[in-house]
């Protein structure tokens, strides 16, 4: 459970890297959370962040059903 929660919590952490850095050089410190921020208010593409933060938002589900079933499966063969 603590490595769901610390994935889905680093993945929303795109407001201090973008005060500190904004992305950093050359985009050497940027996230999905900062380049779904940069595409809608920067560029002004609104539905193509949209459809990153839901293309994320799958991802981090299908992220923490995995790691509930491989817990499911060690709990079982112990």
């Amino acid at each position: 459970i603590t490595v769901m929660l610390r994935t889905i919590w680093i993945a929303t952490f795109a407001d201090l890297i973008f005060v500190m850095t904004e992305g950093g050089p050359a985009g050497s410190t940027s996230t999905v959370p900062v380049y779904i921020y940069v595409s809608a208010f920067k560029s002004l593409d609104k539905g193509y962040a949209s459809a990153v933060a839901v293309l994320l938002l799958v991802l981090l589900i299908a992220y923490a059903i995995g790691l509930i079933a491989i817990r499911r499966t060690l709990v079982r063969h112990v």
